[in-house]
């Protein structure tokens, strides 16, 4: 397989016309195509190397997922207007503010110029590989329907993203919620709560039960904080790195992940949403279904489900009808099987696939507003009970201590 192209950032130096020295920062893939770019602005280039980006740089100019996502509407736009596709091409690197949108719209118009099909060039010059946008792209231009061609994988990618976004969304909150609670714990057991130790200890009376065991918890945490937080963070990369790495432990994880009585289901949803939107998309694009299962079956996002379409793709090659090769495994869900079962008999397999990842799309964001609405007030009242235990066992003997003196 081919390796993704390098979009890479270069500083330059160099000499306009009237010879006044400039300097600038350029993506391209190559050094020469700095050169080419200087000459057509006659610059005469000095000297060039590759430089690595700060964080900054990276997030204003990079590549994301949405910019090629815009980058084909408008492409599609430009090209129902009947204007050439190489020029197209060249219209929108000029009117790009974010460098690697603009390198690889000029690498693109430079591949279309020289013959090039846009699908071959846009395969070899994205930093990523997309077999999807790939097999859809190649699917227009054999139909001569390009722009639509555009238009819809467009439209496929934004529903894909939207789906993502909302997932990311549901994530967020509770995972700031627990870095708030875990920095409000840290803060008190390492600062506030040893002020209070030395009070106590210049009073001499007898501690609450409570208070001696938030005593002992602030004294172990200080003495061993450290050393914890180390181990724990290289057993998260040690298990990260373990995990990218070996496939079948990913799919145990993945079973499991299915099996969970909360996030099982939405796991489900949004799988089989990401591959009945795949699969419709390139069976209505006249993409073969099995190469369509293929390409859908590896956007899924899950191990255990990806193996089951994989199988099914082979039992389909062999003659079988698709919603018999899906209903042989007993982790797709009967809904599925049904509309394929039904579009197959009817001849609308792709339109029923497309409404199926919709229905899905909108119960798995219902489900996620959902569960949101229920996590919020349980995390404020985890962090309140957690913040309101510490603060009692502190002033439990302040109490006692007044109980006294009254």
């Amino acid at each position: 397989m081919k390796p993704p192209a390098q979009l890479n950032y270069y500083f330059w130096r160099g000499k306009q016309q009237s010879g006044q020295r400039i300097q600038g920062l350029t993506v391209a893939y190559h050094p020469e195509e700095i050169a080419q770019l200087l000459k057509a602005s006659r610059i005469t280039l000095l000297s060039v190397h590759r430089r690595r980006p700060g964080w900054l740089t990276r997030r204003r100019h990079d590549l994301r997922q949405q910019d090629l996502t815009q980058l084909l509407r408008q492409l599609g736009i430009l090209l129902h207007a009947s204007l050439p596709l190489a020029s197209a091409l060249t219209l929108l690197a000029r009117e790009q503010s974010r460098k690697a949108p603009a390198a690889l719209l000029r690498r693109l118009s430079s591949q279309v110029a020289s013959g090039h099909p846009l699908s071959d060039a846009l395969s070899d010059a994205l930093p990523y590989p997309d077999t999807t946008v790939s097999s859809l792209l190649t699917a227009g231009e054999q139909a001569g329907q390009l722009p639509q061609m555009l238009a819809q994988i467009a439209t496929y990618r934004e529903q894909s993203q939207t789906l993502q976004r909302n997932m990311t969304q549901a994530l967020v909150y509770p995972a700031v919620v627990c870095l708030v609670a875990a920095a409000v714990t840290t803060l008190m057991l390492t600062w506030v709560i040893p002020q209070f130790a030395s009070l106590f200890a210049s009073m001499g009376s007898q501690l609450p039960w409570l208070t001696q065991m938030v005593l002992t918890l602030s004294e172990r945490f200080r003495e061993f904080g450290w050393p914890i937080a180390v181990i724990t963070i290289l057993l998260i990369m040690c298990t990260r790195h373990f995990y990218r790495r070996n496939h079948k432990w990913q799919t145990r994880l993945h079973r499991f992940g299915l099996r969970c009585p909360i996030l099982g289901p939405l796991w489900q949803l949004a799988a089989e949403a990401k591959f009945t939107r795949t699969l419709g998309i390139t069976f209505q694009a006249g993409v073969p279904l099995l190469n369509g299962l293929e390409l859908a079956a590896a956007t899924c996002g899950n191990r255990v489900l990806e193996q089951a379409y994989h199988e099914a793709s082979r039992h389909v090659s062999s003659g079988q009808p698709l919603h018999q090769a899906l209903r042989q495994h007993t982790c797709l869900s009967a809904r599925l099987i049904h509309m394929v079962m039904v579009g197959e008999e009817t001849g609308q397999l792709d339109n029923l696939l497309l409404r199926l990842a919709d229905q899905n799309d909108n119960a798995l964001s219902h489900q996620l507003k959902t569960l949101t609405t229920l996590t919020e007030p349980v995390l404020i009242l985890f962090i309140g009970v957690l913040v309101g235990t510490l603060l009692l066992a502190m002033y439990l003997p302040v109490f006692d201590l007044m109980k006294v003196v009254g």
